[in-house]
């Protein structure tokens, strides 16, 4: 078990969700820094941003 903690997960679900993320088969980057944007959870498959449990709330621009 020790081997799946990596230190990037802000909380306990977002290590839940990466985990899910990894067993599907989907490439899940976490605490990504997008330009304009800030870090996010999670981008997955590089294009689709996932946020789990922050109260930041983004306005297009």
């Amino acid at each position: 078990m020790l081997r799946l903690v990596d230190g990037t997960a802000g909380s306990a679900i977002e290590v839940v969700a990466r985990l899910l993320f990894r067993k599907a088969g989907i490439y899940a980057e976490t605490q990504a820094e997008l330009p304009g944007i800030g870090i996010v959870d999670f981008l997955l498959e590089g294009f689709l941003i996932v946020e789990l449990d922050g109260a930041t709330h983004f306005e297009a621009q």
